[in-house]
């Protein structure tokens, strides 16, 4: 399970492995987007971190240089685009669907690919602009 860039696994030979991935379903639902947002592996987003000290002015994490870099780029810096969430809404029940046996990982990879390509479709106009204003789609 993931919120970005980095994710919880469960091992394929936990002792428990459905508790674990219930408890991490939760530790994610529940406290993971507050503890991501402030952990100093993760650079912040926003321009208003430009104008926090703690952010602008440590010297070991950098993030004031890496924001200013970031939001003179014509590439977005992170990677939203039309249609993401109605891409990445399908992520938690096609995972839990091959936690619980219901279906092959194989089997799921097909559904997402389906579902992506769906939404790609729908949104296509949308995608075309959005390329055009930011040189890229990721």
């Amino acid at each position: 399970m993931s919120l970005g860039f980095d994710g919880i696994f469960v091992m394929a030979d936990a002792a428990n492995p459905r508790e674990a991935y219930l408890f991490t379903k939760w530790f994610f639902e529940n406290k993971g987007v507050g503890l991501t947002l402030v952990s100093p592996g993760f650079v912040p987003s926003m321009r208003a971190a430009l104008e926090d000290p703690a952010i602008q002015n440590n010297p070991i994490l950098g993030f004031g240089r890496v924001l200013e870099d970031l939001n003179k780029a014509k590439l977005r810096n992170f990677h939203v685009f039309p249609g993401r969430l109605d891409v990445r809404a399908q992520e938690p029940s096609i995972a839990e669907a091959v936690f619980l046996g219901q279906v092959s990982p194989q089997e799921a990879v097909d559904a997402f690919v389906k579902h992506a390509e769906e939404v790609f479709r729908l949104y296509a106009d949308d995608l075309r602009e959005f390329r055009e204003k930011h040189q890229i789609v990721w």
